[in-house]
């Protein structure tokens, strides 16, 4: 009877190890899958931080060009002002003389 009883004993621990075991080989996958899954993520992230770069850059350089355009505009309109000016003072000498 005791020999059974240790037997039993046995069979059941080894069952229990068995399931144990079956539990942490799915455990392990599991974490292996998440690992894989935060490289992608990581990787992903990488990918959109350049994206992200690129349209800066992009935008930086629209920027430069506006402003320059704008200065460049600014400047043209500041000398016809000028030779307006010019043209208003000679017309109001002539008409003053």
């Amino acid at each position: 009877m005791h020999i059974e009883s240790i037997d039993s004993t046995l069979h059941t621990s080894s069952k229990l190890f068995e399931l144990m075991h079956t539990r942490l080989e799915h455990l392990e996958e599991g974490q292996h899958a998440l690992v894989d899954g935060q490289h992608a993520l990581v990787e992903g992230q990488h990918a959109l931080v350049e994206g992200q770069q690129q349209v800066i850059e992009r935008l930086d350089r629209l920027v430069e060009a506006t402003t320059r355009e704008r200065t460049l505009s600014f400047e043209r309109l500041a000398r016809v002002e000028q030779r307006l000016d010019v043209v208003e003072r000679r017309l109001e000498e002539r008409g003053d003389a």
